[in-house]
């Protein structure tokens, strides 16, 4: 498996990788649009995109969720001692997602994906 050594690969299911292609600036202003999962790359206080210079020097990382945080510390309250123990969605540990739970945001809280007007 590529992305952890210590899951066995022949215990993993079978996948099928599909390559897509597409024009390099129409994909950019389609993330710019409706920027998924990044946070960072959308003006949440004018519920509008960022202007183009902005958005390609913006890094593409994003603090975690408060949603996420909170399963944290419940697993930690579980028991487990550390992110490494704390399984996500897909398989993955804390340490390797984020966003670690696959709904990590509340929706009444975070509006950036409702189109304005």
């Amino acid at each position: 498996w590529f992305q952890d050594d210590k899951i066995n690969p022949y215990e993993q299911e079978k996948s099928l990788v599909v390559a897509q292609f597409r024009d390099v600036y129409q994909w950019v202003e389609a993330m710019r649009a409706r920027p998924h999962h990044a946070t960072g790359h959308w003006n949440v206080r004018k519920n509008q995109k960022l202007e183009w210079k902005k958005f390609l020097t913006t890094p593409w990382t994003m603090p975690r969720t408060p949603n996420d945080k909170e399963y944290l510390q419940k697993q930690f309250d579980q028991g487990k001692t550390s992110s490494v123990m704390v399984e996500c969605q897909a398989g993955f540990s804390y340490r390797d997602m984020n966003s670690c739970l696959p709904s990590p945001f509340d929706e009444e809280a975070n509006k950036m994906y409702r189109r304005a007007g």
